[in-house]
């Protein structure tokens, strides 16, 4: 089997918050922080999504600076973390 090779570059990195993006403990790690720091200093967008209200993540969505669509409500809502506004129809 030959290895796989990734022609197209990566555009997008989407993380779930509870339990991958902060700890149990609710913890938002420096090095989490500099890992999506990296990703935006290389071009790639990055999003967040998760169970919880895009209310519930305000806090997530200020320390990494997103400035992407927020998917809450396990993907049921959608929020505009530049504008601070819903963006459902």
């Amino acid at each position: 089997m030959k290895p796989y090779k990734n022609q197209d570059p990566i555009r997008l990195v989407v993380a779930d918050v509870d339990g991958t993006l902060v700890t149990q403990e609710k913890v938002l790690t420096a090095k989490t922080k500099e890992a999506v720091n990296k990703l935006t200093v290389a071009g790639i967008a990055f999003a967040i999504t998760s169970g919880r209200p895009p209310r519930g993540m305000e806090t997530v969505i200020k320390d990494v600076n997103l400035s992407t669509v927020v998917a809450g409500f396990n993907g049921g809502g959608l929020h505009d973390s530049k504008a601070g506004s819903d963006c459902n129809a």
